[in-house]
């Protein structure tokens, strides 16, 4: 059994390990490499499309222990995470919310 300070647990919180993960990749690169728009909305569409269609990962988790954590899962989910992504972009570049 593990028993936390207080100051240790104040340092707990919950984080959705795919949209942290999703947030660290590219996403301007990966954009132009598919023609698609980089503003601000266009970007967020793409991010909203890709974790919709991937499992959300939630995890309790302290500062010092996000990295195993995220190393862990991205290696587990790169490859559905870029292809959601490659999807997204699709879509996104097909159908912005905006006029070009």
């Amino acid at each position: 059994r593990t028993t936390f300070s207080n100051r240790e647990e104040d340092d707990l919180h919950f984080l959705n390990v795919m949209e942290e993960l999703l947030l660290q990749q590219d996403l301007d690169g990966l954009m132009k490499d598919h023609n698609v728009c980089t503003c601000r909305r266009c970007k967020a569409d793409v991010c909203a499309l890709a974790l919709t269609a991937l499992p959300s990962k939630y995890v309790v988790i302290s500062r010092t222990s996000l990295s195993p954590v995220l190393n862990y899962y991205e290696n587990k989910f790169k490859i559905a995470m870029l292809t959601e992504l490659n999807k997204a972009c699709a879509i996104v570049r097909e159908t912005p919310h905006h006029s070009r």
